[in-house]
Order: structure tokens, then sequence, then C-alpha cells
């Protein structure tokens, strides 16, 4: 017979929120590139739009803070020249289109999420 099984320590570390949402990527990937010009090329791909306080080291920004590019657009400018940069070259603004993504994307739990780490974020 085996022993008991040891009752694990928990650390007090309170636990990220989720940041992954595939069924939001999916909805964003089917539009057309953000920049929509004579440049694009390839694929739509997800592009993370990254902040300061939404990121870090090795971490990618939640999917609530993304929009779509093409290959072209989101490897070869996008990650090169940094988003301020990248905005201003094709007169958008990622961070307000990628709040009106996530405003109208159909994965509700996402956006209860969102929500709640900005709320969190502001208290």
């Amino acid at each position: 017979m085996l022993p008991r099984k040891k009752k694990r320590e928990r650390s007090g570390i309170e636990r990220a929120p989720k940041r992954w949402w595939p069924r939001h990527e999916q909805f964003v990937r089917r539009h057309e590139c953000c920049v929509q010009n004579d440049e694009c090329q390839g694929n739509i791909e997800f592009a993370h739009v990254r902040q300061d306080h939404l990121g870090g080291t090795g971490l990618k920004p939640p999917s609530w803070s993304g929009i779509s590019l093409c290959h072209h657009h989101h490897i070869s400018i996008q990650h090169n020249i940094g988003h301020a940069a990248f905005d201003k070259r094709y007169g958008i603004d990622s961070l307000a289109m990628a709040a009106e993504f996530s405003r109208k994307s159909p994965d509700w739990q996402m956006r209860e999420a969102m929500a709640l780490a900005t709320d969190e974020e502001a208290a």
C-alpha cells in the first residue's frame, strides 16, 4: 500500500489571467491587413500590439491587443521598426484598431477577462 500523497504547499502568488484567446485571434485573422496598401503580401497574421504594461521580456501581450496584418507588414515592418514608427509610417492607430477588434470580438469570455484585467489595472 502506498503512503498518503503529500499535500502541496501554495506559494501565495496570484496566478496571471489568461492571455491567449484562439477564438478572438481567428476572428481577427478573418479581416484584411490593417495597413491596406499596395505593399501587402502573404497571408493575414495576428499581430500583437505591444504596450509596456501588457508584456515583458519573452511575454506576448494578451490576445485582446492584436490586429490583422499581412505577413509583409507583420514581420518585415512592424517588428523591425517598432509600433510608434509603424503607426506613423502608415498613418494608423494600432492601439485603437486592437480595441475595436476586441469590442467586436465574438469571444465574450475574452471580453469579460479584458474588462476584469483593465479594472484591476485601474485600482
